[in-house]
């Protein structure tokens, strides 16, 4: 039985660079997180298509997500 496609397969350091770039998005996208901040960004990034504006625009909507879940509780 051959198990090798069940093991994490080494990263190549292009991958960890852009993991690390993702990593440093997410933390400087942590800043906006009141849904004026949010909405703010949003909009200065809808017109865009690009992959690095639709990861801005998933990272926002994950923003907006936790203040709701934050906010709920309260």
């Amino acid at each position: 039985m051959n198990i090798t496609h069940l093991l994490p397969r080494p990263r190549t350091s292009q991958q960890r660079a852009a993991q690390a770039a993702r990593r440093d998005l997410r933390r400087e996208l942590a800043a906006y997180r009141t849904p004026s901040d949010i909405a703010d960004l949003m909009a200065m990034v809808e017109d865009q298509d690009t992959p690095e504006a639709a990861e801005v625009r998933q990272i926002l909507a994950e923003n907006l997500q936790s203040f709701h879940r934050r906010t709920q509780h309260v």
